[in-house]
């Protein structure tokens, strides 16, 4: 952009960040498409140490027999529908508030710095315009268009039902139609769709290109992606630029054709390409500060997203700002530095006054291959259950792209995914060991996610079923087709105590053939001995709709007050037998 004349400059901005969006939409699909199928490829081989993996589960075995005596009684299968069940009696109150109001008090600290975003973009219009009659109507509007990313941030980060979301989106809607009828009032000749129009270039435009990082299918991706486009464009922009800067930028190019025996629009071509290739090794670097950051837990998953938003619209905006003149462009970053103050400050208070963390450790099963509803279900529990503890899974075909984490790209784009695996027993502990237990700035806590071979992975659903305070088994859709997910229900009733195990299903669930299942495996472990599990009932939930009720409900649940003595008892010896 050396020498562009200052009326165009605008439109080089918007051009850099129309290509960016356009380019990071199919390259994260293709990155997650790569990614998956890496993983399923390493998902299918055999372990290294495969061969004592036999003799491992064996020992698991024999450290998860139950430890309480007790005559043989049959198991008892409770079948409840979430939207009918009442308020559970047996839950740990301050969690389960912890866990539903959580996202909405990180929804408004986004939303606080949102405004003094917006405040500061304001300001800086009227400042430019101070020559003017006041339009108070107009700097209204453009508070509220300027406030247009903190509803996304509410809905990314605090609304986990369709009624909370559509509330959202109709206050904010509402709020539009009020200026609308207010400018009319104070204006005959304004139209109801004026504030459209003008509401479209700073609030609609910039919502298309954050669909780039924000969509679900490449959010877990687009961040980074994005961020390597962006910088690529601008520096592809720069070549052209210089090329056409003057005289010493035509001689040069002429001088590398020359060189390269390249002329003409080859030349012209080649340069921009360099530009851009170049100036995305400074996107390289850029992406991989912000992974160190979010390794050293100076960054969150959710917030470095918002924060990607966010400083999208303020590039987007400053594009509005350059019409008054170049150097007003600094009010956009000085508009994005306040929402981080705001936002830095809004979370340094919250944990000032948050109460000690009793955090709760959750598994989550699933039938592998259930689709979106085992997609959306992660998305929305994940989001409440990380604000009282951790998550972990297994990693599987149907979620890993959801659960992708930016260190996670670097490592599969530099050829070292494989030590991502569980490789044996000894592989298991360790990474147990160092399970990431600790709050992020934004008060959230992580997903563990286990990759396995196909070696490994029945060991690590019985080890991490040990060591986690509550199991959510998704069954939903559960039918003859999906038997191979029996091992998963059998090592829950030989490993722990049913009393922290739920069982969730839908409308499509075969319950019969359910129960039959967890009647059988129940069967087949009282045949092992005198001793049975202790807890002797299934817990069954049946979730047709995720309504805030019935995802309350399923917390009440995952969170009891404090399980029984004698659980806690026998669910710490057999980890700790299994750890020797």
């Amino acid at each position: 952009m050396t020498g562009a004349p200052p009326d165009i400059l605008p439109g080089i901005v918007a051009f850099c960040l129309v290509t960016a969006a356009l380019l990071a939409v199919p390259l994260s699909m293709l990155i997650l498409f790569l990614y998956r199928r890496a993983v399923s490829r390493h998902m299918r081989a055999a372990s290294q140490l495969g061969a004592a993996d036999d003799s491992e589960n064996a020992a698991y075995d024999a450290v998860s027999a139950p430890l309480f005596p007790a005559r043989s009684r049959p198991l008892e299968v409770v079948m409840e529908d979430a939207a009918e069940m009442g308020a559970v009696g047996n839950c740990d109150a301050q969690l389960v508030r912890g866990a539903l109001t959580g996202p909405w008090r990180n929804g408004i600290v986004y939303a606080l710095g949102g405004l003094a975003f917006a405040a500061v973009m304001t300001g800086a219009v009227m400042l430019a315009e101070q020559g003017e009659p006041p339009a108070y109507t107009k700097y209204a509007a453009l508070l509220w268009t300027y406030l247009w990313p903190a509803m996304i941030a509410l809905l990314l980060t605090a609304a986990y039902s369709h009624a909370q979301r559509a509330w959202i989106v109709a206050g904010y809607l509402a709020v539009v139609a009020a200026l609308a009828v207010i400018a009319m009032a104070r204006n005959a000749e304004a139209r109801p769709w004026d504030l459209l129009l003008f509401w479209s270039p700073g609030g609609g435009i910039p919502m298309l290109l954050a669909l780039a990082f924000l969509l679900r299918a490449v959010r877990s991706v687009g961040t980074p992606v994005a961020t390597l486009m962006l910088t690529g464009a601008i520096g592809a922009h720069l070549a052209a630029g210089w090329i056409g800067a003057g005289e010493d930028g035509v001689r040069g190019s002429a001088t590398a054709g020359g060189v390269l025996a390249i002329e003409g629009y080859g030349l012209f071509i080649g340069l921009v390409l360099f530009g851009f290739l170049l100036a995305m090794i400074g996107g390289w670097l850029l992406v991989r500060w912000v992974c160190r950051r979010y390794d050293r837990k100076l960054l969150g998953e959710q917030a470095l997203i918002v924060d990607s938003m966010w400083l999208l619209f303020a590039v987007a905006h400053s594009v509005d700002l350059m019409y008054y003149g170049s150097g007003w462009v600094v009010f956009a970053l000085v508009a994005f530095a306040a929402y981080k103050l705001v936002a830095h400050a809004g979370f340094t208070l919250l944990s000032a006054v948050a109460l000690p963390a009793l955090r709760r450790h959750l598994l989550l099963l699933r039938v592998i291959g259930s689709g979106r509803r085992s997609e959306s279900l992660f998305d929305d529990l994940r989001n409440l259950w990380q604000h009282v503890g951790s998550v972990a899974m297994v990693a599987g075909p149907d979620l890993i792209t959801r659960m992708i984490e930016p260190h996670e790209v670097l490592e599969f784009l530099t050829g070292r995914l494989s030590r991502r695996f569980v490789a044996g027993r000894a592989d298991l502990e360790e990474r147990l060991q160092l399970l990431d237990d600790r709050q992020d700035p934004d008060g959230r806590y992580r997903i563990n996610e286990f990759f396995c071979h196909d070696s490994t992975w029945q060991m690590t659903v019985r080890r991490l079923a040990m060591t986690s305070d509550a199991v959510l088994v998704d069954l939903r859709g559960f039918e003859a087709r999906h038997l191979g997910c029996t091992f998963e229900i059998g090592a829950l009733i030989g490993s722990v105590s049913l009393s922290k195990v739920v069982f969730l299903t839908d409308a499509g669930t075969d319950h019969a053939l359910l129960e039959n299942v967890l009647q059988e495996q129940w069967s087949k472990r009282s045949a092992r001995g005198p001793l049975v599990p202790v807890g002797s009932t299934a817990r069954v939930v049946r979730m047709s709709t995720r309504t805030a009720g019935s995802m309350r409900r399923l917390l009440e649940l995952l969170l009891p007050a404090r399980p029984p003595r004698e659980d806690r008892y026998a669910d710490s010896h057999r980890s700790a037998g299994i750890a020797a």
